[in-house]
């Protein structure tokens, strides 16, 4: 490879073959400065002192050596500038990569009690880590009032729907009562009982007037999720309005059905699915109580939750 050097001027070779070469008659090599260097396993030499010893050693030796790479650079013989290996693929093993592989060994005959320990340990690992955790759950899934208190309901689902949405187009659209009511009765297919839908509207925004809701922060439909009490659930919902007022959070469900009389508890899913809103926002907002209550706009009453 020397020999066959333009431009560069210097050449690197090992320094036993410089060594080698600068001992032979008539070389000068010797009082080169290339020949100086002593333990390195390289040393350098300009290009034209390799060219020099080149064309010594193709006159002395004729052929190369085949066994020193030394001579196949600078003798007769023409050396290939890149090496190609056979193609290694992980679907098919080069012959060198095979010979380079260490070799397999065998498995422990015998099993000691830290590998009964370790087995024991990953079993338990992967238990834990396949676990369900966080399972998504409703904050409530309460049975219709009708079934519990074997009393009839108002107006159905329709209704209530309808009820909910018109109190949103007043207070977030300012739409009048009557067309809130008309447009979200075409919303909800509801067709019949609009003027109780109407005057349950205006029983609750007068009763949201009177706590002060329009006149604060407040969020309809607001959606929230947390872990439940027992660690292993994330509830999930929508509070029908949080509100932010100047001494508490106000959190409020409307109920559209029948409200219960003085003597009848409310009911208590309607009762834990408030509470639960409440525990999520508690714990997002620490630093301020929180007020919940169950809206009822059939008489526009607030049944507050201790």
């Amino acid at each position: 490879l020397g020999s066959q050097l333009g431009s560069p001027a210097l050449s690197v070779a090992s320094t036993e073959q410089l060594r080698e070469l600068g001992s032979r008659p008539g070389s000068q090599l010797g009082s080169r400065p290339g020949s100086q260097l002593g333990s390195p396993a390289l040393s350098v030499a300009s290009t034209e002192q390799l060219r020099e010893l080149g064309s010594q050693l193709g006159s002395q030796a004729g052929a190369a050596e085949p066994g020193r790479i030394f001579s196949r650079l600078l003798g007769t013989a023409s050396a290939p500038a890149v090496l190609r290996q056979e193609l290694h693929t992980p679907q098919r093993h080069a012959g060198w990569f095979e010979a380079a592989a260490p070799a397999p060994t065998a498995p422990p005959s015998e099993t000691t009690e830290l590998d009964v320990a370790l087995a024991r340990t990953w079993h338990d690992c992967a238990t834990e880590a396949s676990r369900p955790r966080l399972a998504p759950s409703a904050f409530t899934q309460a049975a219709a009032p009708r079934l519990r208190w074997n009393k009839p309901g108002r107006h159905g689902t329709a209704f209530g729907h309808t009820v909910h949405q018109a109190i949103g187009l007043v207070l977030t659209a300012g739409k009048p009562i009557d067309a809130a009511v008309t447009t979200a009765a075409a919303c909800n297919a509801l067709e019949a009982h609009l003027p109780d839908a109407a005057r349950d509207v205006a029983r609750a925004l007068a009763t949201l007037r009177v706590l002060g809701v329009p006149e604060n922060r407040y969020r309809l439909e607001y959606p929230i999720s947390g872990r439940a009490a027992d660690g292993v659930r994330l509830l999930a919902g929508y509070v029908d309005l949080v509100a932010i007022r100047d001494g508490d959070l106000l959190v409020l469900d409307f109920k559209t059905d029948l409200p219960p009389t003085p003597q009848d508890p409310p009911l208590p899913e309607y009762v834990a699915q408030v509470c639960g809103y409440a525990s999520v926002l508690a714990r997002a907002m620490p630093d301020r109580p929180v007020r919940t209550g169950l809206l009822f706009t059939a008489d526009g009453e607030v049944r507050w939750i201790p």
